[in-house]
């Protein structure tokens, strides 16, 4: 049941890959914006979860993809970046009605990390010289 509507279980719908996709392109991003989400999809949605119907992309499954970019080494903010940007692409098929809730549920995995700004690096910067004594 979606939203109070009942739903053939053995029904497919799409996958996330295919839904993602047409997300960005149905948007009107700037082209910059647009490169950087097809990026994020390429590179650190889709080679896990892509190929997934949208109904199964659950809570336990969105953790687990999470923590695999995460131990893999992706940087974090990257991975809050692509937690973002997934969780849009699921309000959104919440909102279509296509899934009844979405499973991007983790508090504060779309926040990016702080770091205190490296003065030796004039601001530019997160190397940690300008927490050096004298600096």
């Amino acid at each position: 049941m979606v939203r109070g509507q009942w739903r053939d279980p053995s029904a497919r719908t799409e996958t996330l890959g295919v839904y993602a996709v047409r997300w960005v392109v149905e948007r009107e991003l700037s082209d910059r914006t647009r490169e950087l989400y097809l990026g994020l999809l390429e590179r650190q949605v889709l080679p896990s979860l892509g190929n997934i119907d949208l109904t199964l992309i659950t809570p336990p499954r969105v953790r687990a993809w999470r923590q695999d970019l995460l131990e893999s080494g992706t940087g974090a903010s990257t991975v809050a970046k692509a937690y973002r940007l997934l969780r849009a692409v699921m309000n959104t098929a919440v909102d279509d009605e296509v899934i009844g809730r979405n499973p991007c549920r983790i508090k504060g995995a779309g926040v990016e990390p702080s770091g205190d700004w490296c003065r030796g690096c004039l601001g530019f910067g997160r190397c940690g010289v300008g927490t050096l004594p004298g600096l």
